[in-house]
């Protein structure tokens, strides 16, 4: 029994040991630090959404659950750095998808040569 106790120590101690010397994966700020760097800043959750012409509550979707990216955009704008800076977890993951989708695609091929639409019509020259 103490050697088998022994072993599971033991490898539990290497797990923690490998798990930490590999790179982690990079943590979020806490939606505590976002509403302290905003708060810092002058705003708050409610008054940046009210601001912006939201609902009061609307900013807190981005803060704490991350279903809105425009609104990661607003949190991060106001508080000087850009959403990937705050979140980056949450950005490599919807990046990862994005990549998985394109793979799932193919590769995309664009045509060099433009259609003329026959209803336009040709820019004037404003100077004539």
């Amino acid at each position: 029994m103490a050697l088998a106790y022994v072993r599971y120590v033991a490898h539990n101690l290497f797990m923690k040991t490998t798990r930490t010397t590999a790179n982690p994966p990079p943590e979020d700020w806490h939606p505590a630090d976002v509403v302290c760097a905003l708060r810092k800043a002058g705003w708050s959750l409610r008054k940046l959404s009210a601001h912006h012409g939201f609902h009061p509550a609307s900013l807190q979707v981005a803060a704490y659950a991350g279903k809105w990216p425009a609104g990661e955009r607003l949190i991060a704008a106001a508080i000087g750095l850009t959403a990937q800076e705050i979140w980056p977890a949450r950005y490599a993951e919807r990046a990862a998808k994005r990549a998985a989708r394109a793979a799932q695609r193919g590769p995309q091929v664009k045509s060099s040569r433009r259609r003329a639409n026959p209803q336009t019509k040709p820019l004037e020259d404003p100077a004539a």
